[in-house]
This record gives C-alpha cells, sequence and structure tokens, in this order.
C-alpha cells in the first residue's frame, strides 16, 4: 500500500477528538511537500545530466567507432566500452604511424625496391634491419676489397718505379717482384764482373811486370772475368812451371858442386896423401896434424899486423887463441881446407 492511500484511509478515520492535531498535520504535509518538490527537481536534473552525459559517451564511442549498437547501456558499461576504443584506437594509430614509419624508412633506403605488403610490422621492421645488416657487412667487404685493390696499385706503382725495363701491361705483385729482384740481381752481377775484371787484370798485370821473363799474355779490354780468370789460370800456371823449372835447376847446379867438391876433397886428400908418403921417403917430416888450423892462425896474425883486423874484437873474444877458435868454427869442412884459402 502506498503512502498517499494510507493517508486517505487514515483522514476518513479523523474523528471530533483530533481536529486540534489537523493543523499540525497540514503543516507536516505541507512541508513534506515542498522537500518532495526539491528531491523531484534534483532528481529530474540529476536524470537530465546522466542522460547527457551518456550521450556524450555515446558520441565519443561512435567518432572512434560509428558502428556502435546502443543497446541501453549503463553509464559504466558504456564507459567501459569508450576506454576499450581508445586503447583499441591508440594502438591502431600508433600501428598505423609505424607503417607509415617503416614504409618512409624503407623507401629512404631501398627506393628501387617496393615496399613488401605481406608482412607485419614486426617483421617488416625486422627485414628492413636483416638487409640493413647484410648491405653494412656487404659495405664494409666492398671497401675492404676497395682498400686492399688501392693498397696493390699503390705497391704496383711503387715497385714500376724501381724497374728500369719495360714492364708488360697487367703484371701482379709477384711478377713485378720477381722483375725486381732479376734487376737487382742483374745489377749485382754486373758490378761484380766489373770489380773481378778491374782485379784479374790488376793481378795479370802485376805477375807480367814481376815476371817478365814469362811469356804472360794480356786479354784485350773487351774480355770478361771469366776470359781474364782463365788467362791469370794460365798466368800463374806458366809462373809454377817457371819457378819448378828454376828449382829444378838450382837443384842440378847444387848438385853438381857438392860433386865437384867431392871430387876437389877426393883429389887433394889424394894429393896430401901421396905428398906425406914422398916426403916419407925422401926422409922429410910430414906437416902438423891439423896443419890447416895451424896455417889459418898463422894468416890471422899476419891479417892483425897489417890491421885487417881490430885488436879490440880479439880483446872482446878474450885473446888471440880464443878468437881464432871461435872463427874457425865458422867455416865449414870446405872451407877450412879449400885449396882457395888464402892460408892454404
Amino acid at each position: 500500500m502506498s503512502a498517499i492511500v494510507a493517508l486517505s484511509n487514515a483522514i476518513e478515520l479523523l474523528n471530533i477528538s483530533e481536529v486540534d492535531q489537523i493543523p499540525i498535520i497540514l503543516e507536516a504535509l505541507k512541508n513534506k511537500n515542498k522537500l518532495l518538490k526539491t528531491e523531484a527537481v534534483k532528481a529530474d536534473k540529476l536524470n537530465k545530466h546522466s542522460d547527457t552525459k551518456r550521450l556524450n559517451i555515446l558520441k565519443k564511442i561512435h567518432k572512434i567507432e560509428p558502428s556502435f549498437e546502443d543497446t541501453q547501456q549503463s553509464e559504466v558499461e558504456l564507459n567501459k566500452c569508450l576506454e576499450d576504443f581508445k586503447e583499441n584506437s591508440i594502438e591502431k594509430l600508433k600501428h598505423t604511424r609505424k607503417r607509415i614509419s617503416l614504409e618512409k624508412k624503407w623507401d629512404d633506403k631501398f627506393s628501387n625496391e617496393p615496399c613488401p605488403t605481406d608482412m607485419t610490422n614486426e617483421q617488416l621492421e625486422e627485414h628492413i634491419k636483416s638487409i640493413l645488416i647484410e648491405n653494412k657487412k656487404k659495405l664494409v667487404e666492398d671497401k675492404k676489397i676497395l682498400n686492399k685493390r688501392i693498397s696493390e696499385q699503390n705497391h704496383i706503382d711503387k715497385l714500376s718505379k724501381q724497374i728500369t725495363k719495360p714492364i708488360p701491361p697487367g703484371s701482379t705483385i709477384e711478377q713485378l717482384k720477381d722483375m725486381l729482384k732479376l734487376q737487382k740481381q742483374s745489377t749485382l752481377d754486373a758490378k761484380k764482373e766489373d770489380n773481378n775484371i778491374a782485379k784479374f787484370r790488376k793481378i795479370l798485370n802485376e805477375l807480367k811486370t814481376k815476371h817478365s821473363d814469362i811469356n804472360i799474355q794480356i786479354p784485350p779490354h773487351t774480355a770478361s772475368s771469366t776470359e781474364l780468370e782463365i788467362a791469370l789460370k794460365q798466368a800463374r800456371d806458366l809462373r809454377e812451371t817457371k819457378k819448378k823449372s828454376d828449382l829444378l835447376a838450382e837443384k842440378n847446379r847444387k848438385s853438381k858442386d857438392r860433386e865437384t867438391k867431392k871430387q876437389s876433397a877426393v883429389v887433394l886428400k889424394l894429393s896430401v896423401k901421396n905428398k906425406k908418403i914422398s916426403d916419407k921417403a925422401d926422409g922429410e917430416k910430414g906437416p902438423p896434424k891439423n896443419g890447416s888450423f895451424h896455417r889459418f892462425c898463422k894468416h890471422i896474425g899476419t891479417q892483425i899486423e897489417n890491421g885487417f883486423i881490430d885488436s879490440s874484437d880479439i880483446d872482446k873474444l878474450g885473446g888471440k887463441g880464443k878468437y881464432n877458435s871461435a872463427k874457425w868454427k865458422e867455416l865449414s869442412t870446405e872451407q877450412k881446407s879449400s885449396q882457395d884459402a888464402p892460408w892454404n
């Protein structure tokens, strides 16, 4: 039962004893009426505000998602939908902006190729990264190859400047190195050849000057070091042959001299022996023993008397006897008994 029905029933039940209470009840109803009207106005305003807010939420939703259908959802539900749509819109916007950025990056980096359309943003971004990495690697390799080529060309230019002979087109570094090595070796060989020519010719000239009695042949000035070396060997062979010949001749001469002296000694000895025999037969005394020494001493005395021997030399050796003995020891056996000696 509503409050109005109950109040109407209560009015019918009023009696005379309650007449004094009617003004109080009327005042209370008046105040209640005023209060209810105020609350009604507030409720109306609240409902209008709620409807306006709901409409605003719906407008925002339709702006993001025009196909959204109003099924009298609550304000809370609408707010939840709006937040979801906003989040999806932001993600979509981010996705779109990301796509535009990736496509622009593709066009900037790979303008000659169309941007792939069958990839997600993540796949396209990874694809661009992988291509850039590969291109960077290729760029590094190309730079290495270019630097290597520049270095090789610089090396080739440096080697070419040192080579004096014509260089075949397209020669490699190794070929140029071989050419330079041969050139240096050729220079060394030429220098060695010149040094050997000068050395061998000098030795030949010295040999010819020193051994003018040998027929040493000097090659012409156009002769090589090998020809000069052969001529030098021949000259040395001639010198050795001459030396051996001279040594043999000297040996023969000395041998002949020894034989002559030996024969002279035998003749002298035989003559002395015959003289002794003859003297003995004639009753004459023979010469004293070691007569050669006695004759030598007599000869020294004569030399001293004639002033050919300085007396100071005799004093140094301790007197005439020691001087005679010392000088006698200096003579060989042949000299002591030689018939050509002044004391014999």
